[in-house]
């Protein structure tokens, strides 16, 4: 099974990597780790459902591939602020060309979601 592992962490060592550690046991996942990338947000150009292709040259080109032959996609992220990192957000919303070209993709995806939050240890009051 071909499995990649997104990291939206922008820690190194938080508990995201510790719960992507605890996953990848016994697994040979490619892990991709989008905070040390050049990822921009998608700009709702259109021009990948004329193409099938983003117009957007960056560091997410590198992954296309990678997706589009992964069998499992795990998407792990701390929670800030009620939602996901800001760079696994620029990260996913580059998937709108799979999206807009739904042939793309041959096989269909399973996906996992990990995520982590956190809150305040002392007393606010």
């Amino acid at each position: 099974m071909n499995i990649i592992i997104i990291n939206g962490s922008v820690k190194k060592g938080g508990e995201c990597k510790k719960l992507i550690e605890m996953f990848n046991e016994g697994v040979d996942a490619k892990i991709i780790p989008v905070f040390a990338e050049n990822i921009s947000p998608c700009t709702e150009c259109s021009f990948c459902s004329k193409t099938g292709e983003c117009v957007i040259k960056d560091n997410m080109r590198k992954y296309y591939s990678d997706i589009i032959d992964a069998d499992l996609i795990v998407l792990a992220s701390p929670v800030y602020f009620s939602s996901l990192t800001g760079v696994m957000l620029n990260f996913l919303s580059r998937f709108q060309v799979f999206f807009l070209n739904g042939d793309i993709i041959k096989k269909k995806k399973r996906a996992v979601l990990l995520l982590t939050g956190g809150g305040a240890t002392k007393s606010l009051t």
